[in-house]
């Protein structure tokens, strides 16, 4: 840090040691993966280090600061986040503050936890509140991958029903590593096949099918840029479009379209009955709740 090149010999008094000592101690160096650079202009031998290294830390220059504010800022608002922007601001104090979220995400005490349980093929241990029972309760799953966004998901094998499941990481309120339980390995063509066939991070337990509706007039438009997540294949059709997937989640491509109302027409058999059922279910709630005025 102090010097990035010297000559053996100036080297070898900087230390205080003796010109084969650090002869050894820099060849051991080197080829314990330190990047020495050695070369010799007779009658000395000079040593470099490679430029931009530091000890246990990577050099950044100003642009690159800069891009890397401008990407934690994206990021949905943690401890971690903020410290590191803090850091850098402080190295770098031209640079300016950028403009960041301020929503505090839920989950940062496990995330690091869940990440690791995925990069290193561990079974995760994980305090869970689910939200279609709203029991809570400790299970163990294998993780095949983290899904960021607005809602943060992992996408594991649940080690109770042998199934792929999503599990919302604002819905983990603890998590360790369990090395005593074997990983279980996941296919990545099966875990596309899963993410495919899910809507909004939701894959129901039946058989993945085919769902298309209709909708037409100036609703296609806002439909067409509010899909709920999920794999569609859009169809432009003469005033409109035509909103078609494979899934198994028809119950939360079902809510999307009864909240569309009469813009949308749904086409396949399997969505057919569930809109109909949901639609009946919520027409019989509002006359309940009118005949109690």
């Amino acid at each position: 840090m102090e010097q990035s090149g010297w000559t053996q010999s100036e080297l070898a008094t900087r230390v205080g040691v003796s010109a084969a000592t650090i002869r050894k101690l820099l060849h051991r160096l080197r080829d314990a993966g330190l990047p020495l650079v050695r070369s010799e202009e007779h009658p000395q031998v000079h040593w470099d280090i490679r430029s931009g290294w530091i000890p246990g830390g990577i050099a950044l220059d100003g642009d690159d600061v800069r891009n890397m504010l401008r990407l934690l800022a994206r990021l949905r608002r943690t401890q971690t986040r903020d410290r590191l922007i803090a850091r850098l601001l402080k190295l770098s104090p031209n640079v300016t503050t950028p403009v960041a979220n301020v929503e505090l995400q839920v989950g940062e005490h496990v995330l690091p936890i869940i990440e690791d349980a995925a990069a290193k093929r561990v079974t995760l241990a994980f305090d869970y509140l689910s939200g279609a029972r709203g029991v809570r309760g400790w299970r163990t799953a294998s993780v095949a991958r983290v899904e960021y966004g607005d809602t943060t998901r992992m996408i594991a094998l649940c080690h109770r029903s042998g199934e792929l499941r999503h599990f919302r990481i604002d819905r983990v309120l603890a998590a360790k590593l369990e090395t005593g339980e074997p990983f279980r390995t996941i296919a990545e063509v099966d875990v596309a096949k899963f993410i495919g066939a899910s809507i909004d991070g939701y894959a129901g337990k039946g058989e993945a099918v085919r769902c298309a509706f209709v909708v037409r007039g100036e609703a296609a438009r806002w439909v067409q840029s509010n899909l709920p997540k999920g794999t569609f294949v859009v169809e432009m059709i003469e005033g409109g479009i035509r909103v078609s997937a494979v899934t198994a989640g028809v119950e939360v491509l079902a809510r999307f379209v009864v909240g569309l109302g009469d813009a949308a027409l749904p086409e396949s058999v399997a969505l057919q009955d569930t809109v109909k059922r949901l639609a009946e279910g919520a027409l019989a709630q509002a006359e309940h709740a009118g005949s109690q005025r």
